[in-house]
């Protein structure tokens, strides 16, 4: 049987910090095992950030839950992030230097959910603009937007690959979803799943040879991995009760994902060569989503991101 560890100590009752100023966060933390993960209360979300390294975590603010949920830029000094304003939803960024809300998009359909590329200089989004869910990429610099996936079905999930040439995504252009990827330079499309169910939420090693993704493929949704060369697949979560959200770790020995096992959502950490599982939480409040965050972080950009209304 799969052996579950737990952390020495309930982050939930581990100590607490609360932003109340930004010169607090005024400061990049140099870290490659930092992990934020988000609490849902009535309206807002709870943010905690965990240090793996460390076994501690804080719950460093409320963030409002009529925004999406936050994707940092690989240098750490940006953060972006969906938001309904003036009546339609659209990408902002907040940055730790300069203006420190800008906003990214702006039409009529709803954009959502962005990535970004390696680089730091473009951003792959899901747009509704063109009357169904569709995978765009906005240069950051110049503006300029392109439609990737161009289908009547729904697409949505972008990832970035790890050198920036190509996205998974998972799409519905077939009559199920699975996961594709588009080569950008050639604009090869590939199904990689082709599984008459639900694949969905990819995420790539920091290797780029394998991808993580959520498959209903056994009859409830599951963590799997995905051997790029060799097509092999593994059920790394292997349970009846949900799991979902994987996210690799920067180092690629892990993988955070969400689970229901224990009857309510906690956030499971699986070591990726033996399977070993870390329960991370525990606790009644469903943690949802996490991020691993970029080796060089800055704290003043969380503290600005958590001081929007």
């Amino acid at each position: 049987m799969r052996q579950i560890l737990r952390w020495g100590v309930s982050l939930w009752a581990a100590s607490v910090v609360i932003v109340s100023s930004v010169s607090v966060w005024d400061r990049a933390v140099a870290s490659g095992t930092m992990l934020v993960f988000f609490s849902q209360t009535d309206r807002n979300y709870q943010v905690y950030l965990a240090d793996m390294g460390l076994y501690t975590s804080y719950s460093i603010g409320y963030y409002p839950n009529i925004q999406g949920l936050p994707a940092w830029s690989p240098d750490g000094q940006q953060i972006a992030f969906d938001m309904e304003r003036d009546g339609n939803r659209d990408i902002y960024l907040v940055c730790a230097e300069g203006n420190p809300l800008r906003r990214l998009t702006d039409n009529s359909g709803a954009d959502e959910h962005p990535v970004w590329s390696p680089d730091g200089q473009r951003i792959a989004f899901v747009s509704w603009r063109d009357g169904n869910s569709e995978i765009y990429v906005r240069d950051i610099l110049t503006g300029v937007e392109q439609n990737l996936s161009r289908n009547k079905g729904v697409d949505q999930d972008p990832a970035w690959s790890p050198d920036g040439r190509q996205i998974a995504f998972s799409s519905w252009r077939n009559g199920d979803q699975d996961i594709y990827v588009l080569t950008l330079a050639s604009q090869s499309l590939s199904n990689l799943t082709h599984f008459p169910g639900e694949d969905t939420e990819p995420t790539w090693s920091p290797d780029g040879h394998q991808l993580a993704f959520t498959s209903e493929r056994d009859g409830n949704r599951e963590v799997y991995t995905l051997d790029l060369a060799s097509g092999r697949l593994r059920n790394l979560s292997a349970h009846h009760f949900t799991d979902q959200n994987p996210v690799w770790s920067p180092d690629g020995r892990q993988i955070a994902f969400q689970s229901w096992r224990n009857r309510n959502a906690e956030i499971f950490i699986a070591d990726v060569n033996t399977g070993e599982l870390v329960l991370l939480t525990d606790s009644h409040q469903s943690p949802v989503h996490p991020v691993w965050l970029p080796e060089h972080f800055n704290l003043k950009v969380v503290g600005l991101l958590l001081q929007l209304k």
